[in-house]
């Protein structure tokens, strides 16, 4: 969520505003408010028209007397249309179109209690969207079967799989995990495999992690599940390197007990036995603390 206003453009480079998109613009930023329950849309649209598009010939749009008006409704406060205003200023400034925000009688400790519950909504939201988009992805990989992916890919073999998949039958855990405890195949390469499978990168080398993101999650927690908290990413994301990325759980916990949007990293289990030894003391492999 945008909180100031996007680097200044070069307005002689732009073509002359559309008054209609202006006016879109800020028919939505409102509409994308807790405001927008109590606004009428025709009313709303209407003293757009009349205030801010019948007005929009040069590069600069006055919104406060369509503002002042939709105070006077009865349930819409500033509060609810703080957030909105902002979105509207940034997204007209990539129009090119100048727009102030409008005097507000909120005090800056309100305006940033309402920046920051915004922001707050925005992470959940964020997060919310990649734990859809990878469950998506693992259901077409469970959906299509592992095996039989491995398997077209040349990976393993027919006979292989069909060891393998007796072995899940006796024991019940993952095909991955006891295709690579056969030796069919080899922990990086499956870790590859399910990170290409899956549209995430796949870690291959854990260097230093820093204290204060190491502890964001339990050691109890990244023991019993095999994920390793390594940094965050330029969104901000966490990045959790996890050995089983079709675990769609844990990335829940994790989300859960850290409030951070989490960006899992296919880790093969050699990466990851190897950083969490140097982090949390011996850590088995798990073919020896037989899953």
């Amino acid at each position: 969520m945008p909180t100031s206003r996007a680097p200044a453009l070069d307005t002689d480079q732009l073509a002359p505003p559309d008054p209609a998109a202006v006016g879109r613009i800020c028919v939505h930023a409102v509409l994308g408010t807790s405001a927008a329950r109590h606004v009428d849309l025709y009313r709303l649209t209407q003293l757009v028209q009349q205030h801010v598009v019948s007005g929009c010939y040069g590069r600069t749009v006055d919104f406060n007397p369509v503002l002042q008006e939709l105070l006077k409704m009865e349930h819409v406060t500033e509060e609810d249309l703080f957030i909105g205003l902002i979105n509207m200023i940034e997204c007209l400034s990539w129009l090119g179109v100048n727009m102030a925000l409008p005097k507000l009688s909120l005090s800056e400790e309100t305006r940033r209690h309402i920046i920051e519950a915004g922001e707050a909504a925005t992470h959940s939201a964020r997060a919310a969207f990649e734990l859809r988009r990878l469950r998506a992805a693992i259901h077409r990989v469970e959906h299509q079967q592992l095996g039989t992916l491995l398997v077209q890919g040349h990976h393993i073999s027919e006979t292989q799989l069909e060891q393998a998949l007796e072995a899940q039958q006796r024991h019940g855990r993952r095909l991955g995990t006891n295709l690579v405890e056969m030796g069919f195949i080899s922990a990086q390469a499956l870790a590859r495999f399910l990170g290409h499978q899956l549209e995430l990168e796949c870690v291959t080398r854990i260097d230093e992690i820093d204290p204060e993101v190491l502890a964001l999650v339990p050691k109890g927690l990244a023991l019993q599940y095999r994920v390793l908290p390594i940094g965050f990413d330029e969104k901000g994301r966490l990045q959790l390197a996890m050995e089983d990325p079709l675990d769609v759980q844990v990335m829940e916990k994790v989300h859960l007990l850290t409030g951070r949007v989490v960006h899992p990293l296919v880790a093969p289990e050699t990466t990851l036995v190897y950083a969490m030894s140097r982090y949390y003391g011996h850590v088995q492999p798990s073919r020896v603390r037989g899953r």
